[in-house]
């Protein structure tokens, strides 16, 4: 899955490094993820190399649900 991380910049948080996301099939995420939780669960890659599977995504979630692509 290709995501698209930025580092918030709230000052409520100053301690932990939190990211907004952002994902082709569904968009801006409510919820902001630590970088030990994005550490985890995905590999940082160039935009070049996340272009292919950004498109894709976007591509499907036109027709089918985003839980059907997987």
């Amino acid at each position: 899955m290709a995501i698209l991380a930025i580092e918030s910049t709230s000052r409520r948080h100053r301690s932990r490094r939190l990211f907004l996301v952002y994902r082709p099939n569904t968009g801006k995420q409510s919820r902001r993820e630590a970088f030990d939780e994005l550490n985890t669960k995905y590999k940082k890659v160039d935009p070049n190399g996340a272009e292919h599977w950004w498109s894709a995504q976007y591509k499907a979630s036109f027709n089918q649900c985003s839980h059907q692509y997987w």
